[in-house]
């Protein structure tokens, strides 16, 4: 896997079942919510992965890309860094 080096996660948290707060190498931090992702899908390779202890097993690999089980799901970083997987916020309009 080759990615720009900017791109590179070097450490993540879980924020809570499917959220993490993923920090790259040139100091970005973006929350993801892999929630929808997860529960959504209709690839049972993905979709094994909405059960919460499975999600859990979610692990940096030696390039920097986030990692579910073993090696069975990746996240490309890039669309973390582009905000793909933002959390969706409740907007209230007065």
């Amino acid at each position: 896997r080759y990615l720009v080096p900017t791109m590179r996660i070097i450490r993540f948290e879980h924020l809570d079942s499917y959220r993490l707060l993923v920090t790259f190498a040139d100091g970005t931090q973006r929350e993801a919510d892999f929630s929808a992702f997860v529960q959504n899908s209709t690839r049972p390779l993905i979709r094994q992965f909405a059960a919460p202890e499975k999600f859990a097993t979610v692990h940096l690999d030696e390039f920097g890309v986030l990692v579910w089980g073993e090696d069975e799901m990746d996240i490309n970083p890039v669309s973390i860094y582009e905000g793909e997987f933002e959390p969706v916020r409740d907007t209230v309009i007065a």
